[in-house]
């Protein structure tokens, strides 16, 4: 299983790239981090198979929780045989990152 992280831009699905939506498609299931209601709406209207129960609290995720983050990849670990995942997340996730 390959995990992807993918940049949803600002969240609203007017503005989500055709990179970024061929990258979601790629995948077998799309994990959606503190993603507005509307976007994840039209993620899901694309044919977008979100994974909602791969983690419980994504604000912890985002802040980087061990805990959070170790019952996530626990999860993905059990869930191997379905496919590859992608994280989607707010902004760009290359030029967001601290240090670059």
């Amino acid at each position: 299983m390959h995990v992807r992280i993918v940049g949803l831009g600002p969240g609203d699905p007017t503005l989500l790239t055709l990179g970024s939506l061929d990258a979601l498609r790629g995948v077998a299931r799309v994990i959606t981090v503190l993603a507005p209601p509307d976007l994840t709406k039209y993620l899901s209207g694309a044919g977008i198979v979100l994974a909602r129960d791969l983690v419980d609290d994504a604000t912890l995720l985002v802040r980087g929780s061990t805990e959070e983050i170790e019952r996530f990849v626990a999860r993905l670990d059990r869930s191997r045989d379905a496919g590859d995942v992608a994280l989607g997340v707010l902004g760009n996730p290359l030029s967001d990152m601290p240090g670059l």
